[in-house]
């Protein structure tokens, strides 16, 4: 089996477990959309995402060169370190807010999994600053949608 297909498959197991619980969500009748709409389309797009991986796994040649060198650790390091960081970034959520707590994920992720330069630091940190205020300004001035903690 190839490398990318477990990973994809995981994830789309768990958009599924994550899209049946978005089905709980407490509507309230006075809200335009309700709040399950935007988790769904993302967990949607994600579960996408992951049968695409899933498919390219399957298809792709086999990676038996890239697959000899290295120990498990080496292999799982990356979505560990992913993973970590994404649970490290819900527990910062409630104390920090959204905005926050995403420049910080995303400086993380980045420095991380990327160069480690002075220079890769500053672009990493101008990358996270950017991407998230963005993202957190289309949430709120454009969507109309309220972030947990700071929001603009």
């Amino acid at each position: 089996m190839k490398r990318d297909v477990i990973p994809g498959a995981v994830t789309g197991a768990l958009c599924i477990v994550f899209y049946l619980e978005t089905l709980k969500v407490n509507n309230l009748a006075f809200a335009k959309v309700g709040a399950d709409v935007w988790p769904q389309i993302a967990i949607a797009c994600i579960f996408v995402l992951s049968v695409v991986q899933v498919i390219v796994g399957f298809k792709a040649p086999e990676e038996a060169a890239a697959d000899a060198g290295g120990g498990l650790l080496e292999k799982l390091f990356t979505p560990l370190v992913v993973f970590g960081t994404m649970i490290v970034f819900s527990l910062l959520v409630p104390v920090l807010g959204m905005t926050v707590a995403g420049v910080a994920m995303v400086f993380t992720l980045l420095s991380i999994l990327g160069p480690q330069t002075p220079r890769a630091l500053l672009l990493h940190a101008a990358v996270a600053l950017v991407s998230v205020l963005s993202m957190t300004f289309i949430f709120t001035r454009i969507m109309g949608i309220v972030l947990p903690g700071f929001s603009l």
